[in-house]
This record gives structure tokens, C-alpha cells and sequence, in this order.
């Protein structure tokens, strides 16, 4: 019998340890080669081994998957409904009641007292309906839940015997050649073959990056999850296309040992839960303590056996009747009239109750409950991290002050907004102003909507209202607005669609076109500068560029905008009075200064560059590049610092990114916070809640708006060392 249990507890060690190891490999970093290996390694593998020109054959396609197993992610295991139903019934709190209906039905059947029955009867009735109660909430969540399952999985167009067919997302098999187009969810690992300049990735249901990411076709870093030519399961390609290798699927994807290592973790008590089991702990140890006391005091003067029993059980349950052995027990003790002990058996309906009515008002304000006791567990919660933009803030930009080049120097003007209270004090006819606006017009993605620049007739959104030369009649691009002060600020009735803040951008700008297609009309600025190359925004790189040509000269342009501190350091001249000049360690620190009090504001800034290219060696039949076969920066200039590095491909700088820019200015932009947000925030921390802010922004931006949310209300650490010094 020893060495078999040696042998058990042994072979649950190995088990445990087993379990631990599973989950520290989970937990490591992502183990991934295949972007480091050249196309004819990874395709000649011996677990891939396909031609990228023709894909898999059939035979090879369905033999694989029956090694490797459908491309989806494994269920949890799941529980049959008539246990979930019996888990309810047997809960802590529960079998104490169960426990003490047994012992009533006891009590009954020794003495007859109905008492004891209808006690026993309650106590069975309470737990069974607040057993329904709780199982049919969490039933209702759980098949919402898994109506989203039933959902038919998307077809992959996969290049199979040399032809392109659709399969079903879940058939596809490692070493398939899959095209993705924009819109398509990303159908597995992909090591990317071939791909369009604009092609891009959402990461944000794995790494949390709100902007999409470039993707090419060659590997930019060591770590699987920066390189730029994987695609990971469970992303989106918002935009442009790909043709790629399938690497990994199923559960093998990175996207599955997320999964794996989430459904690893332990299940652990609720709040309620503690509470309440301790709760019973204390009760049942008191009601059990005093039952066995007064059977034993009981015994000491004489009581029949049957009739303390009977007692004890009295005792336990909460429903002592006065009788002769309890009046010989009290005249001896020369105690008062009564003893007893309530064990609540009210509540768990309470509970129940409590939290069913709190999760029906969740869902009337389109919160889904999927477990009763995770209501409790909100209450619960002592710190709240909060997005800034479009979450604190009301994501609605508006460009409050401006900082160009006038005749000496850069200053800081004032644009219309409620920042300014309408006032504008730009000069339109600055040179520096004039190029500031046409890099936010071209260096942004923005744009208005067709629909909200012209009348319709009533009730149709498609006949444009004619006037009585039979001209469509425009809508004015802007309207006034009397604030509660008296003041009056400009609106705008063109209706923007795009990021928040290049939205605001085209706002300013159009404000100043007299009339459409005028020299400031945004789309006669874009027609007259086409683009020609695009490098999106990322967060790693904090900038933005576009180059586009000239019509009129012919000449190309490269211009940027991102972080003030990430453009000003890529610039090496500027333009005041009108003239290029050189950007002197003086000039910098104005435009840095003036940036931080723009900052302490609550303005979010951003920098603007450019730089026209020579028109003899970057013209149409140039070929624009992020990276190219030698080198792994850009072939053209956009202010890269020179650099020796080598990457992992042997790769090193292209001389030509390190070409200066010209610096421009900045746009101040206010975003303010949402109206309910400083008594949500008072709230929570009356509650005893931390919020805590998290954004991108600058510093000092970002406590000016966590002063006006409420998340800040005295001075910070930084504050008093500055008072200090």
C-alpha cells in the first residue's frame, strides 16, 4: 500500500511539474525563425516543403490536415448543463441550508413538529429557486455567448494544384498559399511572399496597438512580433493585399498559445465568494459549537435523549420551541426565556436577487454578464487604467493655436476655437503658413464627405437641390455658434471622416477657402499635388510621410508630420521671413519652449516638415521605398541619423534617408474631455478607486487634461522639485 502511494503521489508530481512547465514555455517570449529564413529554406523544409508557384496539391493538403488538425483554435471543455444546474445547488452557503433542512426533516420525523417540516420545506425551496434563478442568467449570457461560435467561418482564397480556389479558414493546412485582400481577417500564421506598398495589419487583438502596421516582404527585426513580414491569426488587413506561406495554424499560432496560457490559469474565488464562505465558516462553526453545547448541558441535567436531540437541532436550524427540558434547562441557568440561533437562510436569495437585478440594469446599458458573481466583483475593483483619446476626451479635434516663421523668429498665433473663444490671429499671407497648410492637407488621409457638402431635397439623400440656373447648391462649409459667454465661434457642416486629429487638420485648412476649388480648397490642393509614396504612422516612429509631385514643376516633395521632438530632430533648416534657413540651437529651443507651453495647456501638438527633392534624380520613373535589397532604410530623404548599424540580414543605412528636412511648424489641437467624465472620475475615487490616465502624448499635455478630468488635483512630484529648484 506504501509504494502505491509513492507511486500516486509521484506520478502527480511528475503531472504538476509537467503542467508548470507547459505554462512557463507559454509565457516565454514568441519562439518564431520562419521570418529569418530565406524563402527557399522555408519552403523546401521538411515540414512545409511546397512550391510558392503552385501551392499544395490535394492529396498533400488533406493529408496535413489530418496531421495537423483543424485551423481553429481548441474549445475549453464544456460542462453538461444538468451539473451546471446541480453545481448551483451545491454551493458553500448551500449545502449549509441543505444541511440544515435535512436535519429539520430529521427533527420532524423524531418529534412530528410541523414546525420542523414547513422549517425544512423553506430552506429546500429557497435553494432550489435561487439555484434557478442564478442558472438561468448565466445560461442566457453563456448562449449569447455561444451563438457567435455557430457563426460560419470565412473562406480563404488558397493557391492549391496551381489554380486559386476558396477554402474554409478552418481547412487550411501549414505550407497553403493564401491571398489576402483588405477587410480579410488574417486566416493563420503567414510568413509574407509578396505584398502591395500600402499593405497593413491590425495587431491590436494581440499586441494592443492601436494603429495598423506595415507589412512587407522582408524581415526588419529579430523579434517575430516586430518583424514587418509575418501576419499573425486573429489580426486584420484594413488595407491593401498579400500573397503568403502558411507557417503555423491552429493552436500552434501565436494567437493559440495566448489562448492556451489563458484558459491555464486557475480559477480563482470572487470577492463575494471569500466573503461569503467565510461568512458561513464563522456561522456553521458557532451554530455546530452551540448545538453540541446545549446537547451536552443538556445531558448534565437529565433531558431525554430523544427530546435533546431534538433541541440540538432546534439550536442549529433557528427554530427552538419552548418545551418542559428547555424550562428545567432555563430555571436551572436561571437564564432568560429563549435561545436561539439564526442562520440566514435568507441569503442567498438575497444574493441571487441582488446580483440578477444589478446584471439585468448592466444590460440595459449594453454590458453582457456572462458569470452572476462577476457583477460583485466590479465593485470590487481598485484601479482603473483609462485610454486618453476618444475614452477621457471626447475625440473631437479642434486646432486651437498655431506656430510658424514670421520675420525673426517662430510664434504662436490663435485659430478658432473654444480654446480661443473664436479669435484668429494667423497671417494668411505667410509663406511659412501657406506651406504649413499644404503639408496638412497632403501629408493626411482625411477627407469630407461628398454628401454633407451639398443640399439634398427632403427625405431623399441622393437628388441634390438645384438652384434656378439648375446648379446643385453647396452647403456653406461653416456656421456660427454662440457660446454661453456671449462669444461666438465658428462651426463647421462638412462632415470629416478619418483620424480625429487629420480631421482637424482639413478643418483649418478648408476654413480658409473662400470658395470651393479656391488655391485652399482641400481637394484642389490634393489635385494638384498627386501622391506618389506613402509611409503610414506608427507608434514606434511617432511620424508620417507622404511624397507627392509638383504639377505645375514637376518636382517631388517630401513632406512629414508626427511628434514635434521626433520632427524637429529630423530637421536641419527652417523657413523664417519667408526664407530657408539654418535651424541654430537657438531657434530650437524657441520652438521647444513655446511647444511645452502649448503642452501645459492640454494642447496635443504636432510638427510639420518638409523637403522638395533634387527633380533630376527623383522624378516619375523613380522607385520609392521604405527599404531595398542593400539597405534598410528609405532612398530618400526624410532625416534619418546617420547610422553604422547592420541589421540581421547584413543589411545597413541608405546614406539618402539621411538627408535634413525643413522644419515647418506646429498645429495645437485641444481635444476636451468628455462632460461626464470629472463626476465619473470623482465617483471612483470616492469609491476608493485609482484612475490612472495612459496615453502617448506629451507629458505635459497629458496632465493638463488629467488636471481637467480630475484624475490630478495638486501639484506633482515634478511640480515641487520645479517650485524647489
Amino acid at each position: 500500500m506504501k509504494k502505491k502511494l509513492q507511486f500516486f503521489f509521484r506520478k502527480r508530481s511528475v503531472a504538476n511539474n509537467e503542467d508548470t512547465k507547459n505554462n512557463d514555455d507559454l509565457k516565454r517570449n514568441v519562439q518564431v525563425t520562419a521570418h529569418k529564413e530565406t524563402l527557399e529554406e522555408l519552403t523546401s523544409s521538411l515540414r512545409l516543403n511546397v512550391n510558392p508557384h503552385t501551392g499544395l496539391d490535394s492529396e498533400d493538403a488533406k493529408q496535413r490536415l489530418e496531421t495537423h488538425g483543424m485551423n481553429m483554435l481548441t474549445p475549453p471543455k464544456q460542462t453538461p448543463a444538468w451539473i451546471k444546474f446541480l453545481k448551483e445547488l451545491s454551493g458553500f452557503f448551500s449545502l449549509l441550508l441543505w444541511g440544515g433542512a435535512l436535519l429539520c426533516f430529521i427533527g420532524y420525523s423524531i418529534d412530528g413538529s410541523e414546525d420542523h417540516l414547513f422549517l425544512g420545506i423553506v430552506l429546500v425551496v429557497v435553494v432550489v429557486v435561487t439555484g434557478i434563478f442564478s442558472f438561468v442568467q448565466n445560461s442566457k449570457a453563456e448562449s449569447l455567448m455561444n451563438s457567435f461560435n455557430s457563426m460560419l467561418p470565412p473562406k480563404v482564397k488558397v493557391l492549391r494544384d496551381g489554380t486559386t480556389d476558396e477554402v474554409i479558414s478552418t481547412r487550411i493546412v501549414p505550407g497553403d498559399v493564401v491571398f489576402v485582400e483588405a477587410g480579410d481577417p488574417i486566416p493563420a500564421d503567414l510568413r509574407i511572399l509578396d505584398c502591395s506598398d500600402n499593405f497593413q495589419v491590425d495587431n491590436a487583438a494581440l499586441t494592443g496597438e492601436s494603429e495598423p502596421q506595415k507589412r512587407s516582404s522582408v524581415c526588419t527585426h529579430d523579434d517575430a512580433l516586430e518583424t514587418q513580414n509575418l501576419c499573425f491569426f486573429g489580426t486584420l488587413a484594413p488595407e491593401g493585399s498579400c500573397k503568403a506561406l502558411v507557417i503555423e495554424t491552429g493552436d500552434r499560432t501565436v494567437m493559440g498559445r495566448v489562448a492556451a496560457l489563458a484558459m491555464s490559469t486557475k480559477k480563482e474565488q470572487t470577492p463575494i465568494n471569500k466573503e461569503i464562505h467565510h461568512f458561513i465558516l464563522i456561522i456553521s462553526g458557532i451554530a455546530l459549537f452551540l448545538g453540541a453545547l446545549f446537547f451536552f448541558l443538556n445531558i448534565g441535567i437529565g433531558t431525554p435523549y430523544i427530546e435533546n436531540l431534538v433541541f440540538m437541532i432546534g439550536i442549529i436550524v433557528a427554530n427552538v420551541s419552548r418545551s418542559q427540558s428547555i424550562d428545567r434547562f432555563i430555571a436551572s441557568l436561571k437564564h432568560s426565556q429563549y435561545f436561539s440561533l439564526q442562520v440566514p437562510e435568507g441569503l442567498l436569495a438575497t444574493v441571487t436577487v441582488c446580483l440578477t437585478l444589478t446584471a439585468k440594469r448592466m444590460h440595459s446599458k449594453k454590458v453582457l454578464v456572462k458569470n452572476l458573481e462577476s457583477v460583485e466583483t466590479l465593485g470590487s475593483t481598485s484601479c482603473i487604467c483609462s485610454d486618453k483619446t476618444g475614452t477621457l476626451t471626447m475625440n473631437v479635434m479642434t486646432v486651437a493655436q498655431v506656430v510658424y516663421g514670421d520675420a525673426n523668429a517662430f510664434v504662436t498665433e490663435d485659430a478658432p476655437s473654444s480654446f480661443t473663444a473664436g479669435k484668429k490671429t494667423y497671417d494668411t499671407t505667410n509663406v511659412c503658413f501657406q506651406k504649413l497648410l499644404r503639408c496638412a492637407a497632403l501629408c493626411n488621409v482625411a477627407t469630407f464627405t461628398e454628401g454633407s457638402k451639398w443640399q439634398y431635397k427632403d427625405g431623399d439623400g441622393e437628388t441634390k437641390e438645384l438652384d434656378e440656373f439648375g446648379n446643385p447648391i453647396p452647403v456653406p462649409f461653416k456656421g456660427v455658434v454662440k457660446q454661453g459667454d456671449g462669444s461666438t465661434i465658428e462651426t463647421y457642416n462638412w462632415k470629416p471622416v478619418g483620424n480625429a486629429s487629420e480631421c482637424a487638420m482639413i478643418k483649418l485648412v478648408q476654413s480658409e477657402s473662400r470658395t470651393p476649388y479656391d488655391e485652399y480648397d482641400v481637394d484642389s490642393i490634393r489635385s494638384s499635388y498627386p501622391v506618389k509614396y506613402t509611409i503610414p504612422f506608427n507608434s514606434k516612429n511617432k511620424y508620417q510621410v507622404h511624397v507627392h509631385e509638383d504639377s505645375s514643376s514637376g518636382r517631388h516633395v517630401v513632406l512629414m508630420k508626427g511628434a514635434p521632438e521626433r520632427i524637429l530632430d529630423r530637421c536641419t533648416h527652417a523657413i523664417i521671413g519667408g526664407k530657408i534657413v539654418e535651424l541654430d540651437d537657438t531657434e530650437k529651443i524657441n520652438i521647444i519652449s513655446q511647444q511645452e507651453a502649448l503642452s501645459a495647456n492640454g494642447l496635443r501638438c504636432l510638427g510639420f516638415a518638409e523637403r522638395e527633392l533634387d527633380l533630376d534624380v527623383y522624378n516619375n520613373e523613380y522607385k520609392y521605398a521604405i527599404e531595398t535589397d542593400d539597405f534598410y532604410s528609405c532612398n530618400f530623404p526624410i532625416g534619418d541619423s546617420p547610422s553604422d548599424a547592420i541589421d540581421c540580414h547584413g543589411k545597413s543605412q541608405n546614406p539618402l534617408s539621411t538627408g535634413g528636412l525643413v522644419f515647418l511648424g506646429m498645429f495645437a489641437l485641444i481635444d476636451p474631455p468628455r462632460p461626464a467624465v470629472p463626476g465619473a472620475v470623482k465617483r471612483c475615487q470616492t469609491a476608493g478607486i485609482k484612475v490612472i490616465m495612459v496615453t502617448g502624448d506629451h507629458p505635459t499635455t497629458a496632465k493638463a487634461i488629467a488636471f481637467k478630468c480630475g484624475i490630478l488635483w495638486s501639484k506633482t512630484r515634478g511640480d515641487m522639485i520645479k517650485d524647489n529648484t
